[in-house]
């Protein structure tokens, strides 16, 4: 249920308490019972949230080693339990369906989930920037709050805020590749505001010739019709009319359309004078 109450005075007072430590410790000390894993969800926060490989082996390993999984904490709504603490030990637990999992149930209001999710982010400044976003735009709509009381929750700038919430306006495949991190939150917010279409285009040439950030932002800017700020870049026409950019170490040549990409392509493989 949305919460229809004002929470900033509340996000004032709390937001820099170690609450999620202290949640941490009392688990030690207490007892956990097993439940059906059919039983256990992500809290609606978090309920995009993802990992990669490399982040889940370690765990995963020494998981299997100890064969006694630690409980995650949740809290009971509905007749679910929503996993509160211990991401990874719950996706590595429906990942190799286990049929029960360890928890420890507390009564947990609203407003201290949301506080155990601002703390975890900012405790794990390594978070891919889609995880991030995606809990953003779920508290902004679970709590209806402003983006200036979230960046009081989240230790950050409004302006940082605003920008990471725009990466969700990308593409499905520019967030593919943010996700599995071939492309870099740096490379990513060149291509907000492009048509999905060119979104594509950008991301084939990023991933082919490998461009830095720096770069993307001159071949964007230039596609803007703008000028770069980077005295390397020189930009010409050759003969043929061709626009070609000099990037660093590397030629980028500019076509009207892909015929005519097609066709000068051919010329240089054929080996004809142009």
């Amino acid at each position: 249920m949305k919460q229809k109450m004002h929470l900033s005075e509340w996000i004032d007072k709390y937001r820099n308490t170690n609450l999620l430590k202290e949640l941490e410790n009392r688990m030690r000390q207490e007892y956990s019972i097993d439940v059906p894993i059919e039983q256990v969800e992500m809290n609606p926060l978090c309920s995009k949230y993802f990992f990669r490989k490399k982040q889940i082996s370690p765990l995963e390993i020494q998981m299997n080693e100890k064969e006694v999984m630690d409980p995650l904490l949740v809290r009971k709504v509905n007749n679910k339990y929503q996993v509160l603490t211990g991401f990874k030990r719950y996706y590595l637990a429906k990942k190799n369906h286990f049929a029960n999992i360890p928890v420890i149930i507390r009564n947990v209001s609203d407003e201290i989930m949301m506080l155990i999710v601002a703390q975890r982010f900012r405790t794990y400044s390594d978070e891919n920037i889609l995880n991030k976003a995606y809990v953003y735009e779920a508290i902004l709509q679970y709590y209806e709050i402003s983006r200036k009381d979230l960046a009081k929750l989240m230790d950050s700038s409004i302006s940082q805020i605003t920008n990471t919430l725009r990466i969700l306006k990308l593409n499905d495949n520019v967030r593919r590749a943010l996700k599995e991190e071939y492309l870099s939150y740096g490379q990513a917010r060149m291509l907000v505001g492009l048509s999905s279409e060119k979104q594509d285009e950008f991301l084939k040439t990023i991933l082919d010739q490998k461009l830095s950030v720096r770069e993307v932002e001159h071949l964007v800017s230039l596609y803007k019709g703008g000028s770069s700020s980077d005295p390397r870049v020189e930009s010409f026409y050759n003969k043929t009319g061709v626009a070609i950019h000099q990037i660093g170490s590397k030629i980028v040549f500019e076509f009207e359309n892909k015929e005519e990409a097609a066709e000068y392509y051919h010329k240089v493989l054929s080996r004809k004078r142009i």
